[in-house]
């Protein structure tokens, strides 16, 4: 009965041929109505649409939903090819840019949790390599990585600190190199670096 109303009201659909349900988008559309998120999206898009420009680079920004990571905003490229990820997208946390430095930048109990399902989940030698790279992002305060999630992109991520002193949010710059290249790798992270600076200010961070 609950499945019903549930479908009713457009929370789950269920996929043509299939028995199974699955979470729509409006699930996703009341999350962003909650006041802190939005508030967080309303902030940081100007600063992304500018940083984007800025650098000539595509910018997402992702969250911590449960051990995954969810993008919730999203800003293209201005030149005429670049990588973009699709509002909505969830992944797990400890297999994304975005994902590792938000647990690094988490409370104790946060981390904690996260790593123990990464330990249950992930082989544990992985799990362990991980645990070590984390515990770097956070010494740190950023993450790079190359070829994670397409070769010949370099995953850049900083994070959105608010009046806690942890990660609210990780604004990721996937760079792209061009033959024909107007801004440098160098260049762009210190933009996005510095959209990451002023959105951070700008929630009491």
């Amino acid at each position: 009965r609950v499945v019903m109303v549930l479908e009713r009201r457009g929370f789950i659909q269920r996929r043509l041929g299939e028995d199974g349900y699955f979470l729509s988008n409006r699930m996703f559309d009341l999350a962003n109505r909650h006041p802190p998120l939005s508030r967080l999206i309303n902030l940081a898009t100007p600063l992304m649409h500018e940083a984007a420009r800025s650098a000539t680079q595509a910018l997402h920004m992702a969250i911590l939903d449960s051990t995954s990571i969810r993008i919730v905003a999203q800003v293209d490229s201005p030149a005429p090819f670049g990588f973009r990820l699709r509002v909505g997208t969830k992944n797990p946390a400890m297999a994304t840019a975005s994902g590792r430095l938000l647990v690094a930048l988490q409370t104790p109990v946060v981390q904690d949790w996260v790593m123990e399902d990464m330990r249950r989940n992930w082989p544990p030698q992985e799990a362990e390599a991980l645990a070590r790279r984390t515990r770097l992002i956070r010494s740190r305060g950023y993450e790079m990585v190359t070829g994670e999630s397409l070769q010949g992109i370099t995953d850049v991520s900083f994070p959105l600190i608010d009046g806690s002193g942890f990660a609210q949010a990780a604004l990721t710059m996937p760079y792209l190199a061009a033959t024909r290249q107007t801004v440098g790798f160098d260049q762009a992270c210190e933009i996005v670096f510095r959209a990451a600076e002023t959105i951070t200010r700008m929630l009491g961070g």
